[in-house]
């Protein structure tokens, strides 16, 4: 009888055991494939974002103190949107608010300053809308600035 009760608590034991290796596997699993997702968004929203970079580098005239653009500049805000709305319906794959900081506010001066560009665009029959250089110039920065943390997050 106390060799029965014996391998009784041992099973229990061993299940036990079996049940939280097996949870604790699941749960790397998850994190593993969390990791992959956020490299890959991460990547995924830094190339796009070249691109746009490269489109401002070498679509928007810059005349004076002013930045000009016209509709096609404008038309890339749907990029932008895209991957803005990719980006936070994503959010819980990155660890912080402060891992994305730079690319979150870079999102929020493109969406603002292409607004203004849109309004300016509606008002005006010549198909193009200035902005301050100095706006531009910001933009650009942030723009660069959010590359930066997505290649950093991408490689890690």
């Amino acid at each position: 009888m106390g060799s029965e009760i014996l391998i009784a608590i041992v099973g229990i034991l061993g299940s036990l055991l079996g049940v939280t290796v097996g949870a604790r596997l699941q749960e790397s699993s998850t994190i593993k494939k969390q990791s992959t997702h956020r490299k890959n968004l991460a990547k995924l929203c830094a190339n796009h974002l070249k691109m746009i970079l490269k489109d401002l580098e070498n679509q928007v005239e810059k005349k004076g103190n002013s930045a000009i653009f016209n509709e096609t500049n404008y038309c890339e805000l749907n990029v932008g949107n895209f991957l803005y709305d990719l980006f936070t319906s994503n959010i819980h794959l990155f660890s912080d608010a402060q891992q994305i900081e730079k690319t979150v506010t870079f999102f929020h001066h493109y969406k603002i300053n292409m607004r203004t560009i849109r309004a300016r665009l509606d008002q005006t029959n010549l198909d193009i809308a200035t902005i301050e250089e100095g706006t531009f110039l910001n933009l650009r920065k942030r723009l660069q600035d959010a590359i930066g943390e997505l290649e950093d997050i991408a490689n890690t």
